[in-house]
């Protein structure tokens, strides 16, 4: 994707420019491939979603997804059948790629308030969504299809609610492991792991490890999602286990 709302197809192989496409009217910032291929699901900043046959590297039809406002953030599951947002009117929808139409759509509040959703996240099987407040360093989690709330538990039991910081530094990235087993929230020096409870939408804290090179800026699960890679302001990385 390019600043200036143009996406580009590129031969992995060779390196070669196939194709452009300029719909978007500015910056893209998030682009997937369906499962088949066939596809591309490609979001700006200027409240649109695009869905484009690769082969003809045209819009399929009026395959673009609007919103009121402006996006903040999108995610796309891993075979870009569903993508969710946040926009300016602070709240977020999930859509599906398929049937151009919106899912499930969440009011949501944090402290009883709307606020700035600043960073949306998706389950890799597109099942349930996160909601990032980063300056409160909160995040709350939905199941996609009954709208149920996720919970989170302390380590000690203690039921949390939503996902906060501990610290009540921000909260700069939640990411869902491959299989839905684990969660990774980083803000401020930690690194906080949950693992999910498959009786009930629940995840509890499993471990608190913090970096020896201060704020954490992101973290990725390995493909078998028991390691994670850490990120740090400095520019350096560090490695965990999930297990």
């Amino acid at each position: 994707g390019d600043v200036n709302g143009t996406g580009i197809l590129w031969n992995r192989v060779t390196g070669e420019q196939i194709s452009k496409l300029p719909w978007h009217q500015s910056m893209v910032i998030r682009a997937r491939f369906t499962a088949d291929g066939t596809q591309l699901i490609t979001a700006s900043l200027e409240r649109g979603i695009a869905s484009w046959n690769v082969a003809s590297a045209k819009v399929d039809g009026d395959q673009n997804l609007m919103h009121p406002r402006n996006l903040i953030s999108v995610d796309i599951d891993r075979n870009a059948d569903r993508v969710v947002t946040s926009c300016q009117d602070q709240r977020i929808r999930v859509w599906d790629t398929r049937s151009n139409s919106v899912l499930k759509e969440f009011d949501v509040r944090f402290g009883n308030k709307r606020a700035r959703i600043d960073k949306v996240a998706i389950s890799p099987d597109g099942s349930m969504v996160i909601a990032v407040n980063r300056e409160r360093g909160i995040a709350r989690a939905f199941e996609v299809e009954s709208g149920r709330e996720i919970v989170f538990r302390q380590e000690n039991g203690r039921r949390g609610g939503v996902l906060e910081s501990a610290d009540g530094s921000r909260l700069n990235a939640v990411v869902f492991a491959g299989d839905n087993s684990h969660i990774v929230s980083v803000g401020g020096d930690q690194i906080r792991l949950w693992g999910m409870n498959p009786q009930q939408p629940q995840y509890r804290r499993l471990q608190m490890n913090f970096s020896p090179h201060g704020g954490v800026s992101s973290a990725s699960f390995s493909s078998d999602s028991r390691e994670i890679v850490s990120g740090s302001w400095d520019g350096t990385a560090n490695g965990w286990t999930a297990d």
